[in-house]
């Protein structure tokens, strides 16, 4: 059983608390909060890691932002037209469309987070670029929350309470895509450039109705292959999904309708609110996954194919270390694993086609299971900045949800923001 000191217990309350409020309020964790690639990118080890740019690098001098978000002008959204416009299932009741602010600009690089205003009971999307570093508000609306951009990175996924949006890459219009409002929540990401995947929630106690949303036709066709089932994996690009039930069963499905039951010899840490607990390798058909063989209890970091699921092959064994997250690189070359042992957290980097471990080095926040996010170049992560050492006493005043950078080479940390955010969702390179 884990230890926890009393700042830990702290954090991991109050982060529990947001997050069962995130759960009220459809605020989605899916996937596709991982940054979007430009194009597909073959993970080989020649492969130059340095593909995407503008980018920051190290080292850099970073002035933390600590004021409270400046004022923004907001205005109405503008319909953004997609083929068709909207989707056959919309019923005849007004669609409150989200407040456009700044949108983001085409050729730099964001980090997205979203905020919660107290004041008007809405979520706000935020962007900062790390290299300027000045947060500025991109959108705002009751429930709104980004699920990642298309593909091709020329759309922008969105949703609220039972509403999906699709918006323009910079943010700058949108349209309905869908709208169910018997809905409360919405997990949403892309199978593909004009497929939509999405688990959609009546109730949290409930398992969800799966649907895949066709944009190109507007057609939306129920997804259902067991009484308890959910979307757990998506792989845009072998535009296959993997679905998993409460029972642990998974199946890899695609648009054909072919079923195939994988992993039947493995217990797996399953959840319908978190995409990453399966993750396909970019430019593969390979996967990870956290569990162990239904023979033993080596638990631990396992990589498997869809050309070859009988062969499994176990990356990181949990031994004296507990592994509490792993996130793979936008470029598919390396594997990030959040350690935690009797002295803390540690970060740890494995390369992909070697199995090797490439950087060891201390976790700067103390709860390893709250995801981090590379950047478009993998050479950096972005996760939550905590003000307080491990060990101290955090109080009300103490930060523990900002926003810092780490190079995954050196383990030097820039902090970004100074004031506590409900969550980072994405960095991305925006493209025309």
């Amino acid at each position: 059983m884990k230890m926890y000191n009393k700042t830990s217990w702290f954090i991991i309350m109050i982060a529990c608390l947001t997050m069962m409020f995130l759960y009220s309020c459809d605020a989605g964790i899916s996937s596709t909060d991982t940054p979007a690639r430009l194009e597909p990118i073959n993970a080989t080890e020649n492969t130059p890691r340095n593909l995407l740019t503008p980018v920051p690098t190290h080292p850099v001098t970073i002035t933390p932002t600590e004021q409270d978000h400046p004022t923004e002008t907001l205005q109405p959204a503008v319909t953004y037209t997609v083929e068709p416009r909207v989707s056959t299932s919309i019923t005849s009741v007004p669609v409150q469309l989200p407040q456009i602010g700044t949108p983001l600009e085409v050729g730099k690089n964001y980090i997205t987070y979203v905020d919660y205003n107290s004041e008007n009971n809405e979520n706000e999307i935020w962007a900062l670029n790390p290299l300027d570093n000045k947060p500025f508000l991109v959108l705002q609306g009751p429930k709104i929350w980004p699920h990642g951009w298309s593909p091709s990175g020329k759309n922008w996924l969105l949703s609220a309470a039972g509403t999906i949006y699709v918006a323009n890459a910079t943010g700058s219009a949108l349209s309905v895509v869908f709208q169910d409002l018997n809905y409360t929540r919405i997990d949403a990401a892309w199978l593909s450039e004009g497929s939509i995947l999405f688990n959609a929630y009546i109730d949290l106690a409930s398992p969800p109705d799966m649907f895949r949303l066709d944009t190109l036709s507007g057609d939306i066709v129920p997804i259902r292959s067991g009484a308890n089932a959910f979307i757990q994996a998506i792989s845009p690009d072998n535009e296959i999904w993997i679905q998993g039930d409460w029972d642990g069963n998974l199946y890899i499905m695609n648009e054909s309708g072919i079923i195939t039951p994988i992993l039947q010899d493995f217990f797996l840490d399953l959840d319908p609110f978190n995409f990453r607990k399966i993750q396909f390798i970019p430019g593969t058909d390979e996967f990870v996954f956290l569990g162990s063989p239904r023979s033993s209890d080596e638990f631990g970091l396992w990589t498997a194919s869809l050309s070859d699921p009988g062969a499994k092959k176990l990356l990181i064994p949990e031994g004296d270390e507990n592994i509490q997250s792993f996130n793979i690189s936008t470029d598919g070359q390396l594997i990030g694993v959040v350690l935690e042992d009797s002295s803390g957290f540690r970060f740890q980097t494995m390369n992909v086609r070697s199995q090797l471990p490439d950087n060891d080095m201390d976790y700067p926040y103390s709860i390893g299971t709250i995801h981090f996010l590379w950047s478009p170049d993998s050479d950096l992560i972005v996760l939550p900045y905590q003000s307080i050492d491990p060990g101290e006493q955090a109080t009300s005043a103490d930060i523990i949800s900002g926003i810092q950078i780490m190079d995954v080479s050196t383990g030097q940390v820039s902090v970004l923001l100074k004031r506590n955010v409900l969550q980072i969702v994405g960095w991305h390179i925006v493209i025309k």
